[in-house]
């Protein structure tokens, strides 16, 4: 529960665009029907919604736990090499490239 209240206390919309984009479950929190909503408006139903969103995101891959765990507690200086196709290119993403698109015959 320290995660979920950590994530209460320190996430905006853009955190959680950012969670859903490194996580691959964007889809989850754009479509979940309260969670945004809930947080523009302070509502007191949040914390469930977050609590909802965040077993969705562990559930759909596991292994989503440690990159959600690494975000809350350090940011994007710890997701130093998530990749994503986008369309024949690779979405580099890391502290140093942030949103960079390369060609995947440069990746290193």
């Amino acid at each position: 529960m320290r995660l979920k209240m950590k994530i209460v206390e320190t996430f905006d919309n853009e955190r959680w665009q950012e969670l859903g984009l490194l996580t691959n479950c964007a889809d989850i929190i754009t479509r979940h029907d309260r969670l945004l909503r809930s947080l523009a408006w302070g509502d007191s139903d949040y914390s469930g919604n977050v609590l909802a969103v965040i077993t969705s995101i562990i559930g759909r891959n596991p292994s989503n736990a440690e990159i959600v765990r690494a975000y809350v507690d350090h940011g994007l200086e710890d997701q130093l090499d998530i990749s994503m196709p986008v369309k024949g290119q690779i979405l580099q993403r890391d502290a140093m490239n942030f949103g960079r698109n390369r060609n995947p015959a440069e990746r290193d």
